[in-house]
């Protein structure tokens, strides 16, 4: 289950080398304004999809090893905490097709927390957790 306390619900988000804090913005709309970041999944999914979301990884054993795995792939980005308030998640959480959970559009700075640059495996996985 992810981490819920009464005011919020944690999901984390490993965002690109390039974040230098502020709002995390879906891809489609840096996009439109000239700043999209280099497409990270290769072959996986073709550039743009999911473009109008930004997707987190559940603070569950599964969603931090996800988590952990993708930053492990990119360790010069950052990995940020984000508190989606209780009283709008079921408002602005979405899901996309490969199960992620998701928020529409932007994530305001204040649901984030800066927790590292650069890789740590020690950061985000805690023991016990397993795919």
């Amino acid at each position: 289950m992810t981490q819920t306390t009464a005011t919020t619900v944690t999901y984390w988000h490993i965002a690109d080398a390039s974040y230098n804090g502020g709002p995390l913005v879906c891809r489609d709309s840096l996009a439109r304004a000239g700043n999209a970041p280099a497409w990270k999944w290769g072959d996986d999914a073709p550039d743009g999809f999911d473009g109008d979301v930004v997707c987190l990884f559940a603070d569950t054993p599964r969603g931090r090893t996800e988590a952990d795995w993708l930053w492990h792939e990119h360790q010069a980005f950052h990995l940020l905490r984000v508190d989606v308030p209780a009283d709008v998640h079921d408002d602005v959480m979405t899901t996309v097709a490969e199960g992620y959970p998701a928020v529409r559009d932007e994530i305001p700075a204040e649901w984030i927390t800066h927790v590292r640059a650069g890789y740590d495996e020690r950061a985000i996985r805690r023991e016990g957790d397993e795919y």
